[in-house]
């Protein structure tokens, strides 16, 4: 699903990596073909600007609302709610919402866990090693393709990989910043690496 909306009296809000962020009043919404969200402020003053990866958004559009919701359970959660002034698909598939699965009300809260944020003690010397090896790589991959590092994956994400060493695919997706796109273009890489070091 490709998906750009222009939304007016909009109400974002953000839940991950220890914080709370919210935004309210006009927002462009993106959802790329990856998944991928992208929401910026239109107002002056505004500059919150969100970007998640992760698991697939869903879309519900309710009494004429557009609600938007893309998390993983016990990670960073964004969740969208807004009466579209325009919007424009990519494609002419349908939203993505479970049959069974009701949006959520609301006002109702959305979760996170603090499992899932990015420990903040010092790395171990093995998993600096492991940090340095993947900084490595992803200095390598970033030249090769002429783009900046962080698009690889950014420091925080390759330092919570090195202090938790996941050993697959689906160990490696629940790292914050490692969405599906992340980890179908890199996992097999970062596995790599992560052998290696």
């Amino acid at each position: 699903m490709a998906l750009a909306a222009l939304l007016h009296d909009a109400t974002l809000t953000y839940v991950g990596k220890g914080v709370k962020r919210e935004a309210q009043g006009a927002l462009l919404l993106v959802v790329k073909d990856d998944g991928s969200v992208v929401v910026h402020g239109l107002r002056k003053g505004t500059s919150p600007d969100f970007w998640m990866s992760g698991p697939k958004p869903k879309v519900w559009t309710v009494e004429g609302r557009l609600l938007l919701e893309v998390g993983r359970p016990g990670g960073q959660c964004l969740r969208l709610e807004g009466t579209p002034a325009w919007t424009h698909r990519v494609d002419d598939a349908p939203f993505e919402a479970a049959e069974s699965e009701a949006p959520p009300e609301a006002g109702s809260e959305i979760a996170w866990s603090e499992e899932k944020a990015p420990s903040e003690a010092p790395l171990s010397e093995e998993e600096e090693a492991r940090f340095r090896a993947l900084r490595e790589w992803r200095l390598g991959v970033a030249r090769e393709r002429a783009i900046s590092a962080f698009i690889v994956a950014p420091d925080r994400s390759l330092r919570e990989i090195a202090r938790r060493k996941p050993g697959t695919p689906e160990a490696l997706r629940g790292v914050p910043g490692m969405g599906e796109a992340r980890v179908e273009r890199y996992g097999e890489d970062i596995l790599r690496v992560l052998r290696a070091a």
